[in-house]
């Protein structure tokens, strides 16, 4: 085994050049300049030179890559240029927030997808198994942006039933209203984004589980069980979850990468002061370094959570094997 995750870990190395190389180059080759931010049409052609020779801009592409590099590898994710602020210290401040939103979207998917995936899959054909397959390939479809506005529209705009925006109402606070409303404000502020983030991925997991419980009930071990006698509930629940859970396993591990990334659109939707966010904020404004951070720690996730996959595979199911 540690022969195999160290053999992963050297190819990774390579992939993440690759990455690296190929988001630097993309952010940098886009139109526009960071310079654009701070000046004007009449901003004398000697201040423009002044700024890009102070950021190295005036540099080729391949040496301000080189220059970014080493400053990575050594922890070093430089400073945005539009508040001078250092990036690792703007995200992790940021953090938290974003982490909250993705773990209670998380946590909404599980919660929804094995029951309604295991009950698809008992009463496979029925009507309930129709609309879950409905309900499934119409939430992998669905634009998340479309339907977090579609939200807002109906519970926040219309109905005034839950907040639409941020992620606390201005005024409540521990010293005015106690933790108990604090604590109560801020689940409200989260149902809708988290119900968006978690849609596709609840419908995902949904769609892995009842096709995975369809082949594990066939299987000659579950045929024995109910031979002995044994329970339905026993049969499915003992037996027959454990091994229609490897599938889930594997979708689960990339899907928290995708989960972080498109915290970007739903993090700007619902005004969340997230890592998305900011992220979102700095791509309009060429803020190079913010959005080079937050790709190459994506990119480290994704190659992570596979090694993850991998070896998570293994652990629940014994029939595989490293080699």
């Amino acid at each position: 085994m540690s022969t195999y995750i160290l053999r992963r870990l050297l190819q990774m190395i390579p992939v993440f050049i690759g990455i690296t190389i190929v988001s630097f180059s993309i952010v940098h080759l886009a139109p526009g300049s960071p310079i654009d931010l701070f000046t004007g049409p009449d901003t004398h052609p000697d201040e423009l030179a002044r700024l890009q020779e102070l950021w190295g801009l005036n540099d080729p592409v391949y040496v301000q890559y080189g220059r970014w590099f080493s400053s990575f590898i050594t922890g070093d994710l430089g400073r945005s240029f539009r508040t001078g602020d250092t990036v690792l210290n703007m995200l992790v401040s940021r953090l938290p927030n974003t982490i909250q939103l993705n773990v209670f979207s998380l946590v909404f998917a599980l919660a929804v997808s094995i029951p309604v995936g295991i009950f698809s899959a008992l009463r496979q054909y029925s009507i309930a198994d129709y609309v879950a397959t409905f309900i499934t390939f119409f939430g992998i479809a669905m634009p998340n942006f479309w339907y977090a506005l579609l939200l807002i529209y109906l519970f926040y705009i219309k109905l005034e039933w839950l907040p639409g925006m941020q992620m606390r109402t201005i005024g409540i606070s521990v010293e005015t209203h106690g933790y108990y409303w604090v604590i109560v404000d801020r689940i409200r502020h989260l149902i809708l984004p988290t119900i968006v983030m978690g849609t596709s991925a609840m419908a995902s997991f949904t769609r892995y589980m009842r096709a995975s419980m369809l082949q594990v009930i066939r299987e000659d071990y579950v045929r024995t069980a109910r031979a002995k006698g044994l329970s339905e509930r026993v049969v499915i629940y003992k037996h027959a979850l454990r091994n229609s859970m490897i599938p889930l396993v594997t979708i689960l591990t990339f899907t928290i990468p995708s989960l972080l990334a498109g915290s970007v659109v739903i993090e700007t939707i619902f005004s969340w002061p997230g890592v998305g966010r900011t992220v979102f904020q700095a791509i309009g404004q060429r803020d190079y370094n913010i959005v080079m951070a937050f790709n190459t720690v994506m990119a480290t996730l994704t190659l992570v959570f596979m090694l993850i996959a991998d070896i998570a595979y293994v652990v629940v199911d014994p029939r595989i094997r490293f080699d």
